[in-house]
């Protein structure tokens, strides 16, 4: 029997009193929650925007405010991030309703419905080139300072391996852990300024196989910009294993994935590791 059957067995509960399926993401100018600049239509009324959004629910930009010009929307169903503006002025939340309670008791891949943003699995190779899913060079991968350990997934390559975290305007050397034999590696704790690093992870390269997968668009950034749980979640009755890893869903779908390398170090760092966290981390490589 899984760890969370006594979580879904709370779900008639918890999902009539915090049910919700997307979250309007902070403006990053002000880092306010735009609620002004949209409208909720729920079947055949309208809702007050502050309110957790539902499934079923459309969501449509108010052009006629002109203190935002555009407004993101998150959805907990597989991560997507929707761009509301004048040209695109509303988005239909899917019917399929995630429900909180349900979240953990299924892996992310089968709540996602395929519907995945371009960073996640849909696009990672499981085959024996060396790969690292968890980062993108398409964007920022974000990561909150101060001091801490560095965890890192990937799959593929041939080992021993090598991890290496750099300063990326100086190239110096921050941390490295050597003859990695499997899939995974955590550096020492490192006390990690603001500001931009590099992430590579070294393989022995057989038959002309890449040697090193770097990362130069890892950022450090001050903790307090760390996005806040959703009213929703932070209100749920839950334990906080289950907070937390709801939370890790939250941040990979951020900011259309700029946050996931902060998710995976706050999937890791479930502890004891529950089935959830488990079968998160295993998307994105590791043995």
């Amino acid at each position: 029997m899984r760890a969370w059957t006594g979580l879904l067995a709370l779900c008639p509960v918890l999902c009539q009193a915090a049910t919700f399926a997307a979250f309007i993401q902070p403006d990053p100018a002000t880092s306010k929650i735009p609620y002004e600049a949209v409208t909720i239509a729920r079947k055949d009324s309208a809702v007050d925007s502050r309110q957790p959004i539902q499934a079923c629910d459309r969501i449509r930009f108010v052009t006629t405010q002109t203190q935002y010009g555009v407004v993101y929307v998150t959805t907990l169903r597989g991560g997507k991030n929707f761009k509301l503006d004048a040209s695109h002025p509303f988005v239909d939340i899917s019917c399929v309703e995630p429900g909180i309670g349900d979240l953990p008791g299924r892996s992310w891949k089968d709540i996602s419905g395929g519907d995945r943003a371009t960073y996640s699995i849909a696009a990672m190779s499981r085959g024996d080139q060396l790969s690292v899913p968890i980062l993108t060079s398409e964007q920022s991968n974000l990561v909150a300072a101060p001091k801490r350990s560095i965890f890192i997934e990937w799959s593929g390559g041939t080992p021993p391996y090598r991890v290496v975290l750099r300063n990326s305007n100086t190239g110096a050397i921050i941390t490295s852990v050597d003859n990695v034999t499997e899939h995974a590696a955590r550096t020492p704790p490192v006390d990690l300024a603001p500001g931009q690093y590099s992430l590579s992870v070294f393989n022995t390269p057989a038959d002309g196989a890449v040697a090193e997968i770097r990362e130069n668009n890892l950022f450090v950034v001050p903790s307090d910009q760390l996005p806040p749980p959703p009213r929703a979640l932070a209100d749920a009755k839950l334990d906080e294993t289950d907070k937390a890893l709801l939370y890790v869903y939250y941040l990979e779908g951020f900011g259309d994935g700029r946050w996931a390398f902060e998710a995976m170090q706050r999937a890791t760092a479930i502890m004891p590791p529950s089935s959830g966290s488990k079968d998160w981390l295993a998307q994105y490589g590791g043995d």
